[in-house]
């Protein structure tokens, strides 16, 4: 459990150092995430967002993967601007 817990908290803190403060969404090259360390296979929720789409989290950062190779990463917000 602690090695699987190590490899979320480092998806989450590489996709963090891609959204600048203030954005609310990221484009971004698969291979760079893969490059620096980012693991697809572990996540700690998914939403269906649209007919085939899945928006997968890791902690309160999210991505969706696209074909050519991008990758969209979201910050999810509370209704109050903070985030959960």
């Amino acid at each position: 459990m602690r090695s699987i817990n190590s490899i979320l908290r480092r998806n989450r803190r590489l996709l963090e150092m891609q959204v600048p403060d203030g954005e609310l969404k990221v484009r971004i090259r698969k291979k760079e995430l893969v490059e620096q360390g980012f693991d697809f296979r572990y996540f700690t929720n998914q939403e269906d967002t649209y007919p085939n789409r899945t928006l997968y989290f890791c902690y309160e950062y999210g991505y969706m993967v696209f074909r050519g190779g991008w990758v969209m990463i979201v910050k999810k917000h509370t209704p109050y601007g903070r985030s959960e």
